[in-house]
Parts: C-alpha cells; sequence; structure tokens
C-alpha cells in the first residue's frame, strides 16, 4: 500500500512534463510540515511520556488523514483492474472477447481513414503546370523554331538566371494586354534544342516535373546547367520573388481605414494569384480585357489622329493591376502570410491561433484551396490541452472546417485518460454535444471509472459557473441571490446536530443540482455495465447518480450473445481500451505458455495473412457504375433518390459521371486490404465498414456526411467473401 502512491506521483510528474503543465507546489504534497514535527518535540523531562504518547496520536492521525487523500487522489491502475476481473474467466470466453476487441481495432483503422477524407488539393507544382499550359495573363513569347511558347517572365526569372538576363532589357508597356514580346531563344545543347526539349524544360522550370527521357541525359543536364543556371527548390524560387518584387505587375493594395492607419501596398504577379485562385483569376482576366479594349481605343484615336505624334508602345504603357482590399475580408496583418502561402504552399509557424482561424476563412471566401489547406494543418498541428477547447468550438461552428473538427475530436479521444488526470480544467471547458460526443464514441481512451469521474468534475464546473452568474445578476439587480443560503443551509445554527442537518440539506441540494445539471448525459456517456471500480461507483450512488441498486460489470455485459458484431438486445460493445486489449493478450498468451502441446493440441491459425486478396470479382466497368449511378441519383435507370432534391441546402449538384466516380471509389475502398482484413474477422460489424466507407468517398468528394446515407445500404460483398 504505501508503494503504489509514491509510484503513482512519480508517473503523475513525469507526464505533467509532456503536456506542458506543472504541478501545483500549494497542494498538500507533503504529509507533515516544519512546524508540525516540531509539535511533536518533548517540552521538558518530566512530561516525556505523555508528550510522547499524544505526539504518536496526532502523528498517526495525520498519517491516516494522508493516506486517505491519497487513496481519493489516485484512481486505482485500470489494467490491473481489468485482469483482476478477467483472471477467472475461461480461455473461450477471452478468445470471443479479444475476437470483439479486434473487429473493433480494425473498425477503428476505417474510422481514422474516413476522418482523415478530405477533398484534394492542387499543389503549387500542378496550379504552375497548369499555368502553363493555358497561358493565362502571359507577358512573354519564347520564339524557336517558328512555334510561339506563351510564359511568364516573372516565374522564369525566379528560376534561371538566363531568363532573368534575357528578361531584364524587356519592353515597359503591358505586355500582358498585348500577348508579351517576342524573344528568340538559342541554347547551346547536345543534339540541338528542338520545341519538344524546350516544352519539357518548361515544364521542369514551372513545376519541376522531367517530362522527357532526352531532358534527363547527363550531357543535356551539364549543357542546360551551364547555360541556364540550376534551379533552386521551387517554393524558395517563389518566396524569394516575392521578397524582392522583381517584375512584379499587380498590387494589393489597403487603403487608410482608421485616421491612424497607412496605406499599404503589396507588389505581387498576377498570372501566381490567378492560377491558385478562380477568384483572383476572374478578377484578373476582367481587368486585362479592361486594359484591351483600353489599348484598342488608344491606337484608334492615334491612327485617326495621325501616326506622327510620335505615340508608341511606352507611351501605351499601363500601370501595374491594383487591387483595392477590403479588411473586413482581408486584414492587412494578414495579407503577407497569405501571399507566402499563395508563392510557397505553406504558411509561417509563427501565427495565432485566431489567425489560422482567420486564414481558413479567407481562403474559403477568395476561393484559395492551398490557403484552406496550410491553415487545417497547421490547427491540427497545434493540438495540445490549451488549443482543444478553442479549436473544437471554432471547427463546429457554421464557419469552421469539418476536417479540424474531425482531428480535435479524435485527439479528444486519444487523450482524454491523460486530460482528465493532468489537464482536467480542459475537459471541464469543454462544451455538452463535444463532451457526449466524446463519451459515446468507441474509441474513446479511458476506463469507465475515468468517465465517471470526467462526467462528475464537468458537472461540478456547470453548477459553479450557473452559481456565478446568479450571484452577478444579483449583484447587478440587487437582489438576493438565494443561491448561498441554499448551499450552506444557515450560517447562525449554534447546535451541532443542526449544523449536520444544515451540511446534509446542503449536500443533498448540490446532489440535485449537479444531477440536473448532467441529465442524461450519465446514462448516454457511461457504460455502466463496464464499470470495475466501486469507489467510483459508491461516490456516483451517494451523490444520486445512479440507482441505489447499480453494481459493478460482470462477464456476461462483455460478451456479445450473438458471436458478432453489432448491438442488438441493448448490448453495448465494450470500448476499445487499449490497456485491456493488451491484458487479454497478455493473459491468453501466458495461459498458451503453461499449457503443453498434449493439452492443448494447435488450434487452426486465426490470424489473416499480411497481403489478403479480395474474392476475383471485377470492379464494376464505368457503364455499370453510371447505370447504377442513375438509378440511384434520380435518373431514369430507377426509382432511388434524387440527390438533388435530397443534399442540404447549399449543396452543389452533382452530376451523374461524379455519382459514378463517387461509386466506383466506394468500391474500390471495400476491395481495399484495410477493409477485406477488417471484414474476415470472426466478430466483424460490416454494416459499420461500410459505413465508414461510404463516408470516406463523400469526404473526399467534398460532400457533406449526410449525402453517404444515399448511398447503398449495402454495396455487392464482394470484398468479404471468404
Amino acid at each position: 500500500m504505501g508503494a503504489a502512491p509514491s509510484a503513482l506521483t512519480d508517473s503523475s510528474s513525469a507526464s505533467l512534463g509532456q503536456f506542458g503543465c506543472h504541478g501545483n507546489s500549494s497542494e498538500k504534497s507533503q504529509p507533515l510540515s516544519t512546524g508540525s514535527a516540531n509539535s511533536f518535540a518533548p517540552s521538558g523531562h518530566s512530561r516525556q511520556s505523555s508528550s510522547s504518547s499524544s505526539a504518536t496520536a496526532r502523528l498517526q492521525q495525520t498519517l491516516k488523514r494522508r493516506v486517505a487523500w491519497l487513496r481519493r487522489r489516485s484512481s486505482p491502475d485500470p489494467a490491473r483492474q481489468f485482469r483482476a476481473f478477467i483472471a477467472d474467466w475461461s480461455s473461450a470466453d477471452l478468445r470471443v472477447l479479444l475476437d470483439e476487441f479486434e473487429a473493433l481495432h480494425a473498425l477503428k483503422d476505417a474510422h481514422l481513414g474516413a476522418a482523415a477524407a478530405r477533398p484534394q488539393c492542387s499543389s503549387l507544382c500542378q496550379d504552375l503546370g497548369c499555368l502553363l499550359r493555358t497561358g493565362l495573363g502571359s507577358d512573354a513569347r519564347l520564339i524557336l523554331g517558328g512555334v510561339a511558347f506563351p510564359v511568364h517572365r516573372a516565374v522564369l526569372a525566379a528560376r534561371s538566371n538566363f531568363f532573368a538576363r534575357l528578361f531584364a532589357n524587356g519592353e515597359d508597356y503591358d505586355s500582358a494586354a498585348t500577348g508579351g514580346a517576342d524573344y528568340p531563344l538559342d541554347l547551346c545543347v547536345p543534339g540541338g534544342l528542338d520545341p519538344e526539349l524546350l516544352r519539357a524544360l518548361l515544364a521542369y522550370l514551372y513545376c519541376g516535373e522531367v517530362s522527357l527521357a532526352r531532358l534527363s541525359a547527363p550531357a543535356t543536364v551539364a549543357a542546360l546547367c551551364h547555360e541556364l543556371g540550376a534551379p533552386g527548390r521551387l517554393s524558395d524560387d517563389l518566396a524569394q520573388l516575392l521578397d524582392t518584387g522583381h517584375l512584379a505587375d499587380c498590387v494589393l493594395i489597403f487603403e487608410e481605414a482608421e485616421p491612424r492607419a497607412r496605406r499599404i501596398e503589396l507588389p505581387c504577379h498576377r498570372a501566381l494569384l490567378a492560377c491558385r485562385s478562380p477568384f483572383f483569376a476572374g478578377v484578373v482576366e476582367k481587368r486585362l480585357a479592361a486594359a484591351r479594349r483600353h489599348r484598342r481605343r488608344r491606337l484608334v484615336r492615334c491612327a485617326v489622329h495621325g501616326g506622327g505624334d510620335g505615340v508608341g508602345d511606352a507611351q501605351l504603357a499601363e500601370p501595374p493591376l491594383a487591387l483595392v482590399l477590403d479588411e473586413a475580408v482581408l486584414p492587412r496583418r494578414l495579407a503577407p502570410a497569405m501571399l507566402t502561402c499563395l508563392y510557397t504552399d505553406r504558411l509561417p509557424d509563427c501565427l495565432a491561433l485566431r489567425d489560422l482561424m482567420d486564414l481558413h476563412e479567407i481562403g474559403r471566401f477568395l476561393e484559395l484551396p492551398c490557403l484552406t489547406r496550410a491553415s487545417e494543418d497547421l490547427l491540427v498541428e497545434s493540438l495540445c490541452p490549451d488549443t482543444l477547447v478553442p479549436v473544437l468550438d471554432w471547427s463546429g461552428a457554421g464557419t469552421g472546417s469539418a476536417w479540424v473538427h474531425r482531428q480535435a475530436r479524435l485527439f479528444l479521444c486519444e487523450e482524454f485518460a491523460a486530460l482528465a488526470v493532468q489537464a482536467p480544467r480542459v475537459l471541464t471547458q469543454l462544451s455538452r454535444r463535444e463532451l457526449l460526443a466524446a463519451l459515446r464514441s468507441d474509441f474513446l481512451q479511458a476506463a469507465e471509472s475515468d468517465v465517471l469521474s470526467a462526467l462528475i468534475a464537468w458537472g461540478e464546473a456547470q453548477v459553479a459557473a450557473r452559481a456565478a452568474e446568479i450571484v452577478a445578476e444579483s449583484q447587478q439587480t440587487g437582489a438576493p441571490s438565494g443561491f448561498s443560503r441554499k448551499t450552506s443551509g444557515g450560517g447562525g445554527l449554534s447546535s451541532g446536530r443542526q449544523k449536520r442537518a444544515a451540511g446534509s440539506a446542503a449536500a443533498a441540494a448540490a446532489s440535485e443540482e449537479l444531477s440536473s445539471v448532467l441529465g442524461d448525459l450519465v446514462s448516454q456517456g457511461l457504460r455502466l455495465e463496464h464499470l470495475l471500480c466501486p469507489d467510483s461507483l459508491q461516490e456516483a450512488v451517494r451523490r444520486k447518480l445512479l440507482p441505489k441498486d447499480a453494481g459493478l460489470s460482470r462477464p456476461a455485459a462483455w460478451l456479445h450473445a450473438g458471436g458478432g458484431g453489432g448491438s442488438d438486445g441493448g448490448y453495448r460493445h465494450p470500448r476499445l481500451f487499449a490497456p485491456h486489449l493488451e491484458e487479454i493478450r497478455s493473459v491468453l498468451s501466458d495461459r498458451t505458455r503453461d499449457l503443453t502441446l498434449a493439452q492443448c493440441p494447435p488450434e487452426p491459425p486465426r490470424r489473416l495473412p499480411a497481403s489478403p486478396q479480395p474474392a476475383a470479382v471485377a470492379p464494376p466497368d464505368a457503364a455499370s457504375a453510371a447505370a447504377a449511378a442513375a438509378g440511384l441519383w434520380g435518373g431514369h435507370g430507377g426509382g432511388g433518390p434524387d440527390l438533388v432534391a435530397t443534399l442540404p441546402p447549399g449543396c452543389s449538384p452533382i452530376d451523374p459521371a461524379t455519382a459514378a466516380s463517387l461509386l466506383r471509389r466506394v468500391q474500390e475502398l471495400l476491395s481495399g486490404s484495410l477493409f477485406v482484413r477488417a471484414g474476415l474477422l470472426p466478430a466483424a460489424d460490416r454494416a459499420a465498414l461500410h459505413r465508414q466507407a461510404q463516408l470516406w468517398a463523400v469526404r473526399e468528394f467534398g460532400l457533406p456526411d449526410s449525402a453517404a446515407a444515399l448511398l447503398p445500404g449495402r454495396l455487392p460483398d464482394v470484398a468479404f467473401h471468404a
């Protein structure tokens, strides 16, 4: 008994360091103070025996109080409790429970994959490759063998010193409005420079891809490095381009929003803005069209008034494209971070949590997928006890990120037991919805005793907050709150019996208040049939949170009578708590090792092969998937639900081709090794696996989770054929 509390204290202090928390030195961490130890010293030689006996009695009382406090503070080891609980189980029952846990473990892998799914986001290399192919906003043309290649001077100048020197003597007029000047190109490379090699060279400079085998030949590489210079990493070169503002043809302008605010101009490049954002692409295209019309009118006026007036290209120069931004949409303090993400696909690490949330909303408004993705990644990387509650509250709102919300909930479920011990304040700050969502999860990493303790602590925090609001309101209105009288039970009573009665009444009132605050959280979040700690049960019964006839868990509550996955007849899965799974495996391993081969003949292998193969059924082709999609989405092929009519408001309609791709993606997932291995387990819950595959697919396509209900309830079971 004496060693357990010290070991617990050591482990708790070590774990606090991992969370970045610090223990409170003002807590009762010392059993005896210096003053109390000195008070045990005898005051005189004649009273030595009486003083010694009284000191011993006081020491014993102090030690008893200390041990009682440690018992209340330290929760029992859940792994040790569970091992004692299953010590008398038969090996057959243990294997049944192990099958249940392994099926839950496989379902958790599918759940993690579905939670991590999100729509594809084009990278910087892909956007620049698309910019090269479309030639949007090109301001120069490279001429080789009579073939013109529209290019962007800023990109090539940032990637190659040769092109930087070539474009240094270029025209100053608005080359984007005219299509750009022509630059004949002649490079000395083995075999000569032909249009095919130049096209491959430009693709490499724009997006770092080698699309031609000849371009990677050692002699060609050496010659091009000598002529062009060796380019650096794409993001680094573009970051330097943004810092220098070389060949900038666009300016983001922030006007004086306040009397003391000064005008800010940020130079940038319209081609990069256009290729990364459809919003900016539309703005740039409109401005360029207007510039072309204006240039044509000026040329017509010059021709009408005669061509000898000296009006040339230099006099037709246009200023850089000016984009005046509203600070209500894009605050000026976040504009440099947005441009950095546009040019490099990453955000600075020094941004505050609120800034990341604002950048995510800016990315959605300005149609910047790269900014949205980068802010989401940094928000998830910043998850810790201090940021968990703000991230959950923001991501769960309508303007937040569903992907970040799923990751924050996973973090809460994985760290629930650690948070309950090391940062209980975080759990008390959770909203009722988030707490209930975590407690309903089959993958919550906590024993039921920890769940009950967290519920009580959360309820007490809500009661205290409600009391503070009542007191504050009474102070504002001047009316008595009545809360202090309700909880104290009368302050002027002199009799000890009356004081005890008043204390009992106050405790009963507090328990009633706590029970009303928790409501149905205990019944919905706590799995009472799996509670193993008697102290937690007694505390809950004493506080009237559980009925008096509530008992501890029995083995029958952990075993599914049906022998398979799913919930029926009131049966609830035991949580996939990692210490419980390890204890079952350890106990079965010990029993197997103790038995001889004669007593226990070898059983057939229960584990699956490392790479199981799906059944030899070909996946549906495009025609069959399209036919199924037509029936599913309300087409001519059947009476399935109409996706356009049943999707939530604000969702874009889905065309039949996308619907067919969605069905094929679900089938690909179900035919993959993850779902195949999970479906072949003895206790597999195939309906839950189908649900995770459907959620996985609709999230990859950017659809809401409610769209998964429109998919077939059970696709062809090719993945689960033995």
